[in-house]
């Protein structure tokens, strides 16, 4: 059985691993702290990967509970 939840999660993931790390060592250099990373790095530029897991889990729920 296909759960878009569990793969849409795992999208996300390969995305923060494919993130360079020459930023999160930029932030720490800069002297943010760990929250301050994920909060003014990481997640602005995780934005569209975001939306694009809320649209298409959006989409797969619409399309499951519509039969």
């Amino acid at each position: 059985m296909f759960v878009p939840g569990r793969v849409l999660a795992f999208v996300v993931f390969v995305f923060f691993l494919g993130l360079p790390q020459e930023l999160e060592e930029a932030a720490r250099m800069d002297g943010a702290g760990v929250l301050g990373t994920y909060f003014h790095v990481i997640v602005p530029n995780a934005k569209p990967t975001f939306a694009t897991v809320a649209i298409l889990t959006f989409l797969f729920q619409w399309g499951l509970t519509a039969r």
